[in-house]
């Protein structure tokens, strides 16, 4: 049975930004045979391979900074593949602020005189 829809509004403060961010993916993603709500109670229970797939999730989607949370729990939980995806995704982090560093400030454009 579905839940009510209202329970899927952002006014309600029941559901963390996490789990609204699961749901709304699952619901783009119905055809796929992992869906992300499979995923996180596992995960919040201990589950490192479920823990791995949410870091999987989260680095498909560019939000690293949560991707790097659930490999980190992960491997901490003794996932191996976790520690390599850790390790990836720091690579991939510094040469995104060395490539950013690089190119050297952006500025805004210029006002044009009155």
């Amino acid at each position: 049975m579905c839940a009510p829809a209202t329970e899927y509004l952002p006014g309600n403060k029941s559901l963390s930004r996490e789990k609204i961010f699961i749901l709304v993916f699952a619901k783009l993603s119905m055809v796929s045979p992992h869906n992300p709500l499979h995923w996180l109670p596992a995960a919040e229970r201990g589950d490192r391979q479920a823990m791995l797939q949410l870091g999987i999730l989260y680095e498909r989607v560019d939000d690293l900074p949560r991707a790097e949370t659930w490999y980190r729990q992960a491997a901490d939980a003794g996932a191996p593949e976790a520690q390599d995806r850790l390790d990836f995704l720091n690579r991939r982090q510094a040469q995104r602020a060395a490539d950013a560093q690089a190119a050297g400030p952006t500025h805004p454009p210029a006002e044009d005189p009155p």
